[in-house]
């Protein structure tokens, strides 16, 4: 097995490991957003931390790149595609490289997906704060009625 294929693999894995935990975060987010008390400062920490891992899979990202770019040199290849290292790396290695990518693609979608609800679930948040609570009839009448009640008892 191609030492440098393997330490592309590995580093694959970490950062699906990393995107994870991202998928994690965003679905704690989405828990405090819908929350009837919304927590702005929980969500604040959740997207903290969150930034801190995107910080650590961009670090971890710049290292595969350097490994692709060494395999480019060493195997002749024009790009870093699946079809060009096709014929260059055995089968095996070949078939794990694609499994760490769908793998990271799958997780990569769910954070996709959870990220939009929490857009809408934010705009609604803010779409509230902008109105104000509503007040029904029935709140209306009651605290038209008791301030009645005061200036007649006065």
């Amino acid at each position: 097995m191609s030492i440098l294929i393997r330490d592309l693999i590995d580093n694959y894995i970490k950062q699906e490991k990393i995107y994870q935990k991202i998928e994690l975060s965003s679905i704690q987010q989405t828990l405090l957003l819908q929350n009837q008390t919304l927590d702005p400062l929980m969500i604040k920490e959740v997207l903290q931390q969150r930034q801190a891992l995107m910080d650590d899979v961009a670090a971890i990202n710049e290292e595969a790149k350097k490994i692709q770019e060494k395999m480019k040199r060493d195997y002749g290849l024009k790009s870093f595609t699946v079809s060009e290292i096709e014929g260059v790396v055995n089968n095996i290695d070949l078939l794990e490289l694609k499994q760490a990518l769908e793998n990271m693609s799958e997780v990569l979608k769910q954070i996709s997906q959870n990220d939009l609800r929490n857009q809408t679930l934010m705009r609604q948040a803010a779409a509230e704060s902008h109105t104000g609570p509503s007040v029904s009839n029935q709140q209306a009448t009651n605290a038209y009625r008791q301030s009645m009640d005061r200036k007649n008892s006065q």
